[in-house]
């Protein structure tokens, strides 16, 4: 999908991470000159849900797009079209945390980034936001500058948990 223009709009230049549920792109914002941006695009099998999640989905994601936190991703817009569903956000030079779990952090590094997600989580608990998804996958974590934004809130709301048997559990 790389190289595919989005909206008329954005450019999508490389697959950062996919997921059963997403993928996420880095994009050029073809209206403003150089501007970087990730783009969330949801799957197919989104569409599916039941309604009321979807707007109460869109509903948190524009309420969500309020809270300003320096390791919460910043949302800029959501879109609909017939064959997808995006969340427009800001470009962080990134890749998920769950791509480092084999890396040996020091117990400095360890502490520090325990305290930037629990800042981010305090600003949006503070706002009546709650993750219910955090994990890994929805942390970006810059390895140079070992820095964090947590991003995916909501999804919870697009997760399909029809499959889940008493064998499987779920924490949020």
């Amino acid at each position: 999908m790389d190289g595919k223009t989005l909206l008329n709009r954005y450019k999508l230049l490389e697959e950062i991470h996919k997921t059963d549920l997403n993928q996420i792109y880095k994009a050029v914002d073809l209206t403003q000159t150089d501007k970087f941006v990730l783009i969330n695009l949801f799957h197919e099998k989104i569409k599916h849900r039941p309604l009321e999640n979807l707007l109460r989905f869109k509903k948190q994601m524009e309420l969500l797009s309020t809270i300003q936190h320096e390791h919460l991703l910043k949302i800029y817009a959501y879109y609909e079209t017939e064959e997808n569903s995006m969340l427009i956000m800001e470009y962080f030079e990134a890749k998920p945390l769950s791509l480092f779990l084999n890396k040996n952090f020091s117990i400095d590094e360890s502490i520090d980034l325990i305290l930037q997600i629990a800042s981010c989580l305090n600003t949006c608990h503070q706002q009546g936001f709650l993750h219910q998804t955090l994990q890994p996958d929805n942390i970006l974590f810059n390895e140079d500058k070992k820095s964090i934004k947590l991003f995916n809130f909501g999804l919870h709301l697009l997760i399909d948990l029809s499959g889940i048997t008493k064998e499987k559990e779920i924490i949020s």
